[in-house]
């Protein structure tokens, strides 16, 4: 049976008003603050995901929901879904978050994907980070190019990239893992080009 996979978060979910608490608190990503947010399940939804969804299934594809939010977050989740109008299969697990189940996904989607793809026809991938669609996301800028270069034949086909300029596996691709935060920043500032205008 035909299936898409929506990524979650800043892709049916926006959570901009947590990240404006961030920007406006000069405050890093904090696990602890993300779990008050998603306990909220107040994030609003992307423009056009709602209507996406709501004709996908009316075709008869079952919609299923890659996310990395955590297994513990799940009924929150569900419950900010369910608040936006989204009707889940009370008959299949439809939302497949990290660390869930028996098979303890692990952040790298590409397991859920494939598991998905031995039960249903995936026609689609949508999501907002190179992740949502395959393995190597986490490399450099370089080899990340290489690898979208790689599946061009997928892009606006059958993949679609919804655009994320606040945070994603593009940023952290820039930087050692044990950098601080005031390093990290600096290198960001040194990555920028030059903006200057008169």
């Amino acid at each position: 049976p035909p299936a898409v996979i929506l990524d979650l978060d800043e892709t049916v979910l926006d959570n901009t008003p947590f990240e404006a608490h961030l920007i406006k608190s000069r405050r890093p990503f904090v696990r602890e603050e993300w779990d008050l947010w998603v306990e909220k399940a107040s994030a609003g939804a992307v423009p056009g995901a709602l209507k996406f969804i709501a004709e996908a299934q009316k075709k008869g594809i079952t919609v299923f929901f890659v996310t990395n939010r955590r297994d513990y977050q799940e009924v929150p989740t569900r419950r900010n879904l369910a608040k936006l109008g989204v009707a889940l299969d009370q008959d299949i697990d439809s939302v497949l978050s990290e660390g869930e189940g028996i098979s303890n996904w692990p952040p790298d989607k590409t397991y859920r994907r494939r598991y998905l793809s031995k039960k249903y026809r995936i026609l689609l991938l949508i999501g907002d980070d190179l992740g949502d669609f395959i393995e190597g996301a986490m490399e450099s800028p370089d080899e990340r190019l290489h690898l979208a270069r790689q599946n061009m034949h997928r892009w606006g086909i059958s993949w679609f990239l919804i655009p994320n300029p606040i945070y994603g596996s593009w940023e952290m691709s820039l930087h050692p893992k044990s950098l601080s935060d005031a390093e990290i920043l600096t290198l960001k500032r040194r990555l920028v080009r030059d903006s200057h205008y008169e």
